[in-house]
């Protein structure tokens, strides 16, 4: 029985035609204006059209009157499941390239230099070497040496020297600048308040002054 373009069973139902285009267009028209085909509308493709007919087919496989109520159970389920072919999956968040440099307590980077330099195990030899070899590398050394801190000792390490080292300086200072560029840094943190250098011991204070004294001289 057709009814304005509609077929409908002998209850009076609507049903799906299985050809006359404009039936099945009327009856779509219907299933539309459900709640649940207002849910479907957004998402309707050509592939969710096909994913729809195959799982009516496979539901109903005998049965030749589809009804609006049979295809609302469809699409609730599909659109339960987010079926891809209705909903599409959402593409994967693009990837955070972490940066993993390591940074101050103020957010700016610890540069490559400082990081080398100020490894526990860093011996002033390695980064005079260092600084001998690298134009660049010494460019940062002398530009922080001067009233710098090491991080992990709270050690000056040399300043940029301000005269010619005399022979008294080689004298006074000869053997405490020799056991400061062989020691790791490592071994030059204060203990109790003292830094061992061979078998001479320092306050701080006298140590950052022998520091101030051999840099200045050229001898650091």
């Amino acid at each position: 029985m057709e009814l304005l373009n509609i077929v409908v069973n002998d209850s009076g139902i609507p049903i799906l035609p299985k050809e006359n285009p404009e039936s099945r267009k009327a009856f779509f028209k219907l299933f539309f204006e459900t709640e649940t085909g207002k849910k479907l509308a957004p998402y309707l493709t050509k592939d969710g059209e096909d994913r729809i007919g195959e799982i009516l087919d496979k539901w109903f496989p005998n049965d030749s009157e589809i009804t609006i109520n049979k295809l609302e159970r469809v699409v609730e389920n599909l659109l339960a499941i987010r079926d891809p072919a209705l909903i599409p999956a959402e593409p994967e968040p693009a990837a955070v390239n972490q940066d993993t440099r390591p940074r101050r307590a103020d957010g700016t980077f610890v540069s490559e230099f400082e990081v080398w330099a100020t490894e526990p195990t860093r011996s002033m030899r390695e980064i005079r070497a260092r600084a001998d070899r690298e134009p660049e590398f010494r460019e940062w050394f002398h530009r922080v040496s001067v009233g710098q801190t090491l991080q992990d000792g709270g050690l000056r390490i040399a300043g940029t020297a301000t005269r010619t080292a005399t022979p008294t300086d080689h004298q006074l200072l000869g053997e405490f600048v020799r056991l400061f560029r062989t020691t790791p840094s490592s071994r030059l943190k204060p203990l109790a308040g003292i830094i061992t250098l061979g078998n001479n011991r320092y306050s701080v204070q006298e140590f950052n002054q022998l520091i101030d004294r051999a840099s200045a001289a050229g001898l650091l």
